[in-house]
């Protein structure tokens, strides 16, 4: 395979996984498009292409009849990605009309960078667990949620920070 055609089908599954997400977040009252969606993946210019390949790989994106379609699961995996999103926007400190960068940072924030869950059923089960405690935290610690909050879609995570690092260590500050 050429390597521009990698290059058209990555891109081609990365417009996928923006434009599903703004979609769906415009339906629930919100604004956003796949540009603004796109301008919260990451701190890197690859970092979309990164979560995108994972996506593939874990078999939450695919590609039939020349087309790329997210699966099922896929689609349940950017649901979670945006009812967590919805929980901590409030808190957040990013402004109501993001274009959906929340949306991007959030996607950043939960990605599997360790690559801990090889298909697409154990990273969707990883994102419930993820979202039961940031309501955990939520329900039990309002100053904790809103650090949470501020910090989840703004967390640079690589040299082995991971996102259950800054979960754990929000539970355990001393307020």
């Amino acid at each position: 395979m050429r390597q521009e055609q990698v290059y058209g089908e990555l891109h081609e599954a990365l417009k996928t996984i923006v434009s599903y997400l703004s979609e769906e977040w415009n339906k629930r009252n919100n604004r956003a498009t796949p540009s603004g969606v796109l301008s919260g993946i990451g701190f890197d210019q690859i970092d979309p292409y990164l979560i995108t390949y994972g996506f593939i790989a874990k078999g939450l994106v695919e590609r039939r009849d020349g087309k790329t379609y997210l699966t099922r699961v896929g689609e349940e995996v950017l649901q979670r990605i945006i009812e967590i999103a919805e929980i901590i926007r409030e808190d957040s400190l990013f402004p109501y009309l993001d274009r959906g960068k929340i949306l991007g940072a959030t996607l950043y924030a939960l990605y599997d960078w360790q690559n801990s869950y090889k298909t697409g059923e154990e990273y969707l089960q990883h994102l419930e667990k993820i979202k039961a405690k940031i309501l955990e935290i939520k329900k039990t610690s309002e100053e904790k949620f809103k650090l949470l909050a501020v910090l989840l879609p703004r967390i640079k995570l690589d040299e082995g920070y991971t996102l259950e690092k800054l979960l754990e260590g929000v539970l355990h500050l001393e307020t």
